[in-house]
């Protein structure tokens, strides 16, 4: 198990993760932080928004639903 510490400087605090393996981690990744009432701190990666970049029309998926008749009893 790896122990990281925290650190405060000025009014933020900040922890300092070793590598593990020689895996790095990439600076300015954003991450969302949700503080556990039992004190468990977890990070979870932002990821892009792969819609934000799309092209019209890029990620559309063909209707594969069918033609269904309407009936007359439906709300």
């Amino acid at each position: 198990m790896l122990i990281a510490q925290i650190e405060k400087l000025g009014d933020s605090y900040f922890i300092k993760l070793p590598e593990k393996y020689g895996k790095k981690l990439e600076v300015n990744n954003e991450y969302f932080v949700e503080y556990k009432d039992d004190g468990n701190i977890i990070l979870i990666p932002k990821l892009e928004d792969s819609f934000k970049k799309a092209k019209f029309g890029e990620l559309y998926e063909k209707e594969v639903w069918g033609n269904f008749d309407s009936m007359e009893e439906e709300l």
